[in-house]
């Protein structure tokens, strides 16, 4: 847009240059405007996704509070620590392998690692009541 504004100041086609700028501008903001009014009118129409209560076809007899499995990240302080499995539910989390967890930090006490393992091994709360809201956490 700048470039065809600087054409028509450098060059003086017109006399008038600031009508010519508010013709630009208006024709560029109806171009714009019958862009998105088309795209939109389009996109009701072919809707990749749909807002719904209810689970898609072939998904009714999942049960929402089953174990599932999956690959964590573990942080000490704001460091990424490792990536593991565990397996989790609404309120617990369990390691599949604790041990790995031990490994990848230092400086922990011999005589302290067998019962720090203990701790991590089993389910595990997972505190849901003390996340922040979304819109107030700080990392």
């Amino acid at each position: 847009m700048s470039a065809v504004l600087n054409y028509f100041s450098k060059n003086k086609i017109h006399k008038n240059n600031n009508k010519n700028k508010r013709l630009f501008f208006s024709l560029f903001l109806l171009c714009l405007y019958l862009y998105f009014a088309y795209h939109t009118a389009h996109a009701t129409e072919n809707k990749l996704f749909e807002r719904s209560n209810t689970p898609p076809p072939g998904f009714e007899n999942l049960d929402p509070n089953a174990p599932e499995t999956t690959l964590v990240s573990v942080f000490y302080g704001r460091k990424l620590i490792l990536n593991t499995l565990a397996t989790f539910t609404p309120k617990h989390i369990q390691f599949l392998n604790p041990s790995e967890i031990i490994q990848s930090f230092s400086g922990f006490e011999t005589d302290k690692i067998p019962e720090i393992t203990t701790a991590l091994s089993g389910e595990l709360s997972n505190h849901t009541e003390n996340l922040c809201p979304k819109n107030k956490a700080k990392i």
